[in-house]
């Protein structure tokens, strides 16, 4: 997680206090560390947007801020796995104005779907034709007896029982559309990677393009155009946009009335959130630690005997790129004759430390290597070397 902003009356942290947040967090962008699980887009840029309160509700104001947020900062891709069961002129607005500013939004079609799949049940701001509506299939490729069905369903996705990251380094599992539709911001941030030219619109037919084609023959009302399929790394040319997305586009005097006119903020009433889940139990895993990046370097790589050898270790956190202070460091100095010397030190605020060698005319001549290793509670530990010469 990059960083982020809440848009909450109770808190200005970003941090999740809910459990869904965290939950949807790890499908796009858990880290492939050998650790827990991995997501779909392991190395996407992911930024936390709070709209919602530690009980999973909220309004639509502060909705239609944090999208309003994702727009100002240029963000590629939303996630939106939340919903209601009403109509919004602001909302549909402020989605329009991100769609058209050449954001993808991906939202959840919602858990309000009959078993039988007869109802048009999709929610908003899924149901919008400026978002990419999201159903949920089970691991057999069977619609998930909650999710929404409709002619507005785009594509489908894993959202039953599905594992990922939880609060207090812990795995989940749930269920709900909201489980599917980070599998698709994923699997777009995949297609943004390996056709980094191609515009909103045309990433957005390439995932209909790609996916796999389930249930009735073409676009149907429970998988959309099918099962989500991450890309194949080979080269293909700009795809053409399906019909039915064409038709989805958003008119130029809806794009108009966007830009002239301030989106309304409407009156605070909670969004009911159909696409929360309850989850089915609590997997036990080791605390998922976090990785650092170090240099060892020193002034010169060849010092004279007389002068003083200064090396400096500097420790940054991998994602933020944050120096990581009070990091305990082991520096082991090997000379060319005799034992080695080790010393431990303590990073301080801007994540580094020094040491000095100083040397005289009875100090031994040749290769000098340092070596440290660098611990900090709840990363990976990580080593470095370094190696000067004294004549």
């Amino acid at each position: 997680m990059l960083g982020g902003i809440s848009f909450t009356s109770y808190t200005t942290s970003y941090h999740d206090d809910n459990g869904h947040g965290t939950h949807v967090a790890g499908i796009i962008g858990a880290e492939n560390n050998e650790i827990g699980i991995v997501g779909s887009a392991p190395d996407a840029d992911v930024f936390a947007v709070k709209v919602l309160d530690k009980n999973g509700s909220g309004y639509l104001s502060d909705i239609i801020k944090g999208i309003d947020w994702a727009i100002s900062n240029k963000m590629d891709i939303v996630n939106l796995s939340l919903g209601t069961s009403s109509d919004s002129l602001a909302l549909r607005q402020i989605v329009d104005k991100a769609y058209n500013s050449g954001m993808l939004v991906v939202a959840a079609a919602g858990n309000n779907g009959d078993e039988k799949g007869t109802l048009d049940s999709v929610g908003f701001p899924a149901r919008y034709p400026s978002t990419i509506a999201v159903a949920a299939i089970d691991s057999t490729n069977q619609r998930g007896s909650f999710s929404a069905t409709g002619n507005t369903v785009e594509i489908s996705a894993p959202g039953v029982n599905v594992l990922s990251t939880y609060l207090n380094n812990q795995y989940m599992k749930m269920s709900g559309t909201s489980m599917a539709t980070p599998y698709v911001a994923g699997t777009l941030a995949l297609f943004k990677q390996m056709y980094p030219t191609l515009s909103h619109i045309q990433l957005r037919a390439k995932l209909a393009e790609t996916a796999l084609d389930i249930g009735t023959t073409g676009k149907d009302s429970f998988y959309g155009y099918g099962v989500v399929q991450a890309p194949v790394f080979i080269q293909e040319q700009a795809p053409s946009l399906p019909k039915e997305i064409v038709k989805e586009q958003i008119p130029a005097s809806v794009v108009n009335q966007v830009k002239k006119q301030p989106v309304p903020t409407p009156a605070k009433q909670p969004v009911k959130l159909p696409v929360k889940a309850v989850p089915n139990k609590v997997v036990k895993k080791p605390i998922v630690k976090k990785n650092l990046i170090s240099t060892l370097s020193s002034t010169r790589s060849t010092y004279h005997v007389g002068s003083t050898i200064w090396v400096k270790l500097k420790a940054l956190d991998k994602i933020s790129r944050k120096p990581i202070a009070n990091g305990t460091v082991k520096l082991t100095v090997k000379p060319p004759k005799g034992k080695a010397k080790v010393v431990t030190l303590k990073t301080n605020k801007k994540g580094e430390v020094s040491y000095k060698l100083v040397t005289n005319k009875r100090t031994t001549k040749g290769s000098y290597k340092f070596s440290a290793t660098t611990s900090v509670a709840n990363y990976n530990q990580i080593s470095n070397t370094k190696t000067v010469r004294l004549k």
